[in-house]
């Protein structure tokens, strides 16, 4: 239980971190070169050209860097690791607010849901979303984001890896956020140009680089 609540009270950060490195894959038009760069790539109008291109002349990097924590901080919940992870439904109940929540699994869809019932055992509530994406932090767990409208919201449970279990995220044992939890932003349209963090992450628009080697 310590793991877990240490945990939860570091994975907050790490979720807001995630969103914010790969929504910044999606590429935005660049108006001036930074000020005293002696970087070419930095100019306006460089294009980004995604991970598989480099993949063509650094394979070893490629393969080696998409199996780190970083290079996997993303991912689509119909990904074999992420649906091994729901085997079959797992229920949380929350005493404090009187849900219940529940990951399950259908083919190769994951849903949260969460329900209520009164002191008849009647159900008075039910909210179920689609699982969207998985934001992974290595070692600490997985949280699940859901698309609602043109909004991300963050999903109740989160999966605790050194525990192996599902559990409330982190500060929904204080407060009943549901599924009202939005990542900053709207997104109309698919917000990631790459899942997880890519290789113009950190390195910067490709287009000039991979234009010079293939000559």
């Amino acid at each position: 239980m310590q793991t877990i609540v240490a945990v939860r009270n570091a994975f907050g950060l790490l979720i807001a971190v995630s969103l914010a490195g790969v929504a910044g894959e999606h590429p935005k038009p660049r108006h001036a070169m930074a000020a005293g760069s002696p970087f070419r790539n930095t100019a306006p109008g460089v294009a980004y050209v995604g991970s598989q291109a480099c993949r063509l002349c650094h394979p070893d990097v490629y393969r080696e860097y998409f199996q780190t924590g970083m290079g996997r901080s993303m991912s689509l919940p119909s990904e074999p690791e992420d649906l091994a992870k729901v085997p079959q439904p797992v229920t949380v109940v929350d005493k404090q607010s009187g849900k219940t929540f529940v990951i399950s699994r259908e083919g190769s869809d994951l849903y949260q849901c969460e329900y209520q019932v009164d002191a008849q055992g009647r159900e008075i509530s039910r909210n179920t979303h689609k699982v969207a994406y998985g934001v992974d932090a290595g070692e600490n767990g997985l949280s699940d984001v859901v698309r609602w409208g043109d909004y991300l919201v963050e999903a109740p449970l989160l999966y605790y890896a050194k525990a192996r279990t599902w559990e409330l995220s982190p500060g929904y044992e204080r407060l009943d956020y549901g599924f009202a939890r939005p990542v900053p932003g709207v997104y109309r349209d698919l917000p990631f140009h790459e899942s997880a963090f890519s290789c113009e992450t950190c390195h910067g628009p490709g287009q000039l680089h991979v234009a010079a080697r293939m000559k």
